[in-house]
């Protein structure tokens, strides 16, 4: 019964380890301190961790996005993006007219006046023709809102919902202001906060999907989120279309790392490869050949056959016949040498002239030892269980030197 329970408790432990470890590293890869601004998980001030964590504990299950594509159906959400590729927009933009939903928080512009944008083809103020693809590749990267058509400029703005704006039950939002408002904005947007002529918050359609674009960053961040008014604003914004939210981490140089540990954590499967590891390390623990105990009259450095078994075993497992024969010679020189009064390996003749002198009769069994070592050189055997027979004659060998 004693037995029983040792194992019961030796299980749970082990059951315990693989289930800390992998909970360990699994987090290590889901969850972090240090990210770009913006980040779904930047806990400062210009951070949005606070809106992630809050729709994490109500249930809504927000995923954070690492990778170029965002998945269908989902409502993407971006905050301050830096730029990171043109194809990287491009591919959002296609997505959009796929018809996803982005929810877009502007960058923060800086306080000094900043040259105006490249032309948009949607601009309402500047109007013009869809680009060729080869004009499109000849112009400069811009940010994603500057290809949507959108521009913000720093200037306070009221945000108020206007007449008619899904935004108008949430009574809080008079008397609040934007510290950033549209100065550019695609024709036929739906302005639906902030004004006609200063617009805070505009909703526009590409192709089959649908842009909301927030010109201050700051109502989603955690600086300011606590406030009734950008708080019950925010979970309009996510929570209004019934879709899944995703924050998009990849704009923020959060990116995927390929390696053995991620792919474990992505699809569930550390629990799985610790318990492989455990077992494999008991497997490794319980297989492993002992050692044969000391008898009782038996001299010290005797050989015993436990151990040359044991050695062959593990060379059968490991070595081909060729570098086996290499091993076998070290092991011969080596103490041979050092048993002759020497501390250096020494080269065949001085051993069989040390030996002739100190030991006559072992002479010959030396130099036999040596030929059929140039044998198995010439014509290695097909099994190491060849080489045991002749291992066990090495080694008495040396221990017969003294």
């Amino acid at each position: 019964m004693s037995r029983l329970l040792a194992w019961a408790a030796a299980l749970a432990a082990a059951g315990i380890l693989v289930g800390a470890a992998a909970w360990t590293v699994g987090l290590s890869y889901q969850r972090g301190t240090r990210f770009a601004p913006g980040s779904s998980y930047r806990s400062d001030a210009d951070g949005v961790r606070a809106l992630f964590l809050l729709l994490e504990e109500t249930g809504h299950r927000p995923a954070r996005l690492v990778q170029p594509s965002p998945p269908p159906g989902a409502l993407l959400v971006m905050v301050e993006p830096r730029l990171v590729s043109p194809d990287r927009d491009r591919q959002v933009v296609e997505w959009i007219e796929a018809g996803g939903h982005l929810l877009l928080a502007v960058p923060r512009r800086p306080d000094e006046p900043s040259p105006s944008p490249a032309p948009s083809p949607s601009s309402s103020r500047r109007p013009s023709g869809k680009p060729s693809p080869a004009e499109e590749e000849a112009r400069p990267a811009v940010p994603l809102a500057e290809r949507l058509g959108l521009r913000a400029e720093r200037a306070e703005a009221a945000l108020e919902a206007p007449e008619g704006s899904p935004l108008a039950s949430v009574r809080e939002l008079e008397g609040e202001t934007a510290a950033q408002r549209f100065a550019v904005w695609p024709r036929g947007a739906r302005v639906l906060a902030g004004s006609g002529a200063a617009p805070v918050l505009v909703e526009l359609a590409v192709g089959r999907g649908t842009v909301t674009a927030l010109a201050d960053p700051a109502l989603l961040e955690n600086a300011g989120i606590a406030r009734t008014a950008r708080l019950e604003l925010a979970l309009a914004l996510l929570l209004g279309p019934g879709r899944p939210v995703v924050f998009d981490e990849l704009a923020h140089g959060v990116a995927e790392s390929p390696g053995l540990a991620y792919v474990l954590a992505r699809y569930g499967l550390l629990p799985a490869a610790f318990a492989a590891l455990l077992f494999l390390a008991l497997l490794a623990w319980r297989t492993s050949p002992a050692e044969a105990p000391p008898s009782a009259e038996g001299a010290e450095g005797e050989v015993r056959d436990s151990l040359v078994d044991a050695r062959a075993a593990l060379y059968a497992r490991t070595l081909r016949p060729r570098d086996a024969l290499r091993l076998l010679e070290r092991d011969l020189r080596h103490p041979l040498s050092r048993r002759l009064g020497s501390r250096r390996p020494l080269p065949w003749r001085e051993l069989e002239r040390r030996l002739r002198e100190r030991h006559p009769a072992l002479a010959p069994r030396l130099r036999e030892a040596l030929e059929e070592l140039g044998r198995f050189k010439t014509r290695p055997p097909r099994s190491l269980a060849d080489l045991v027979p002749f291992a066990r004659r090495l080694t008495g060998l040396i221990q017969e030197v003294r």
